[in-house]
C-alpha cells in the first residue's frame, strides 16, 4: 500500500513539472502573425512608423471593415498627414490575410479588440471599403444647432504703443520725411464703440540745403519736432469670430492740440482720422492729420505699426443654438521686420543703426507669396550729417523648403522686391533718393498661424542718382497670419 501511495505522489509531481515546462515553453513561443506582420511592415520603410502611430490614434473610431463615411476619410488623412497616399498605395497591394498580420504586429497580439479594429482600419486605408455618404442615408436626424458657444471677453480698457513714419508739411521749408512714437489709451463703451486718447511725438528735419557742399546744412530752419494730444470716438467693424486670434478693423476720429517745438507761431488745433487693422494684440494702419489756425500748414500722412492690449471686442466661436456666425477668410499676413545692423558698401554711406519696418504678404501658392514692405533705415555717417532712408517695396517671397506634413517646420525663404527710397540728407550725392532693388535670404520657423525669422538683405540703387546707395543689413521679423486655414499648405 505504501508503495502505491508513493508511486501516485511521484506521478503527480512529475505531471506538475511537465505542465509547468509546457506553460513556460508556450509563453516563450513568439506570436507568428506578429512576426509575419513585422516583416510586411518593414517593406513600408520610413512610412511604417507613421502607420503604427496613426492606427493607434484611430482606434475605436468605428472605421470599416467594409464601409466608412467621408468623415472617416478626413480623420484618416488628418492623422496620417503627408504619409497618407504612400501608405494607402502600399497597403492596397496586400491581401486581407496580410493586413490581419500587420494589425497583429501593430497591436502586439494575434487577436483581440485592438487587432480587430486595426485590421478594419487597414482595409479602409487600402481602399477595400465602400464610402457611404451619411447625408443621403434615410432617417438621419441633423441636430437643430450646436449648443457649444465659447465667449472670449476683452478688458474694457487698454493701452497701446505705436511707431509711425511718413510724409509731413510745414509753414517753413522741410524735406517732408518724418517719424514718430505714440502712446494711447482706449475704453470700450459697448460692443463696437469706444473712446481713444493719444499722445504723440513726431520729428523730421528742415529742407537740408547745403549750398557749399560741405556736408552741413547751410540754411537751417530748425528740426520739425511736434507734440500732439488727440482724443475722440472709435468704432470697430469687420470683426472676425472664430478659433483663430481675434481680428477686426477700427476707425478713430481724432481732435486735439499740437505744439511745434523750437518754432514759434505754429501751435494750434489738430484733427485727424486713423484707420487700422488688429490681429490679436498687433496693430497696423494709416493716420492722417491736419492743423488749423496758426498750424494750418502742419499736415501729415503716416503709416504705423504697434500693439494694443485690451479694449478689443467681445466675441464668440461655435455657432450656438439659434446663431449662425459666418467665418471670414483672408490670405493676408502682417509682419514686423526690424532692421538690426548693417553697413554701406560705398564711400557715401556708413554703418546702419537699428530701425523699424513692417510688411504684408498675400498667400498665392504653397511656395509663393506677394509682398509689400516699408522700412526706415538710419545711417549716422560719422563725420558727416546723418542720412535717413524711408523705403517702400513690392515683390514676392519664395519658400525654399519642402513641406513635411507636420504642424510646424523650419527652413529658408528668399524675397525679391523693387520700389523707391526717399533719402533725407543735407547734400546732394549719388546715394540719394531713387528707385531701389532688394534681395534677401532668410531662415526661420513657421506654422499655419505665423512665422519668426532672421533675414539678410542686400539693397542697391538702380539709377545714376543713387548708384552708391548700396547696403547690406540684417533684420529680425515676426509674422502673424490672419486666417490659418489659408496657410496650411505651407507646412
Amino acid at each position: 500500500m505504501l508503495v502505491v501511495v508513493r508511486f501516485r505522489v511521484e506521478m503527480r509531481v512529475v505531471l506538475a513539472l511537465v505542465a509547468m515546462c509546457a506553460v513556460a515553453r508556450a509563453q516563450q513561443m513568439p506570436c507568428e502573425p506578429c512576426v509575419r506582420g513585422e516583416d510586411t511592415l518593414s517593406q513600408l520603410g520610413e512610412h511604417a512608423a507613421g502607420l503604427k502611430r496613426g492606427a493607434m490614434m484611430l482606434l475605436h473610431r468605428q472605421i470599416g471593415p467594409t464601409q466608412m463615411t467621408p468623415q472617416n476619410q478626413q480623420q484618416i488623412r488628418a492623422v496620417l498627414g503627408a504619409d497618407a497616399d504612400p501608405i494607402a498605395s502600399s497597403l492596397s497591394q496586400l491581401s486581407d490575410g496580410q493586413l490581419d498580420d500587420v494589425a497583429a504586429a501593430i497591436c502586439g497580439q494575434p487577436s483581440g479588440e485592438c487587432t480587430t479594429d486595426v485590421a478594419a482600419q487597414l482595409r479602409c486605408i487600402a481602399g477595400h471599403c465602400q464610402v457611404i455618404d451619411t447625408q443621403i442615408q434615410d432617417h438621419v436626424v441633423e441636430p437643430a444647432c450646436d449648443p457649444t458657444v465659447k465667449t472670449v471677453s476683452s478688458p474694457k480698457r487698454g493701452l497701446g504703443l505705436d511707431w509711425a513714419t511718413g510724409w509731413q508739411d510745414d509753414a517753413k521749408p522741410v524735406d517732408h520725411r518724418m517719424w514718430s512714437i505714440g502712446f494711447e489709451g482706449r475704453a470700450r463703451l459697448g460692443q463696437t464703440f469706444g473712446l481713444v486718447g493719444r499722445l504723440d511725438r513726431s520729428t523730421g528735419r528742415d529742407a537740408a540745403e547745403d549750398a557749399n557742399r560741405d556736408g552741413r546744412d547751410d540754411l537751417s530752419t530748425g528740426a520739425v519736432t511736434r507734440v500732439s494730444v488727440l482724443a475722440g470716438p472709435s468704432m470697430m467693424f469687420a470683426i472676425a469670430r472664430g478659433e483663430d486670434p481675434p481680428r477686426f478693423a477700427q476707425i478713430d476720429l481724432l481732435g486735439g492740440y499740437q505744439w511745434t517745438l523750437a518754432r514759434s507761431g505754429e501751435d494750434g488745433l489738430l484733427a485727424g482720422v486713423d484707420l487700422s487693422y488688429y490681429l490679436a494684440v498687433a496693430r497696423a494702419g494709416v493716420r492722417v492729420t491736419q492743423g488749423f489756425g496758426d498750424a494750418d500748414q502742419a499736415r501729415a500722412v503716416v503709416g504705423h505699426v504697434g500693439f494694443v492690449v485690451g479694449a478689443g471686442p467681445n466675441y464668440s466661436y461655435g455657432t450656438g443654438c439659434g446663431r449662425d456666425e459666418p467665418k471670414s477668410s483672408t490670405r493676408f499676413a502682417l509682419a514686423l521686420d526690424l532692421p538690426l545692423f548693417g553697413y554701406g558698401l560705398s564711400s557715401q554711406l556708413d554703418y546702419v543703426a537699428p530701425g523699424v519696418g513692417f510688411e504684408t504678404d498675400y498667400h498665392v501658392a504653397s511656395f509663393l507669396d506677394l509682398m509689400g514692405h516699408a522700412d526706415l533705415l538710419w545711417i549716422p555717417n560719422s563725420g558727416r550729417d546723418r542720412t535717413i532712408y524711408q523705403t517702400v517695396l513690392a515683390g514676392g517671397r519664395i519658400d525654399l523648403t519642402n513641406k513635411k506634413g507636420g504642424g510646424t517646420r523650419t527652413g529658408f525663404f528668399t524675397t525679391v522686391g523693387a520700389g523707391y527710397a526717399f533719402a533725407a540728407a543735407t547734400e546732394p550725392s549719388t546715394a540719394g533718393s531713387g528707385p531701389v532693388g532688394d534681395v534677401s535670404v532668410a531662415w526661420g520657423g513657421q506654422g499655419d498661424d505665423g512665422m519668426m525669422y532672421i533675414r539678410l538683405h542686400g539693397r542697391f540703387g538702380l539709377t545714376p542718382d543713387n548708384a552708391d546707395a548700396r547696403l547690406v543689413f540684417v533684420s529680425w521679423g515676426i509674422e502673424l497670419r490672419l486666417d490659418r486655414r489659408r496657410w496650411r499648405d505651407r507646412i
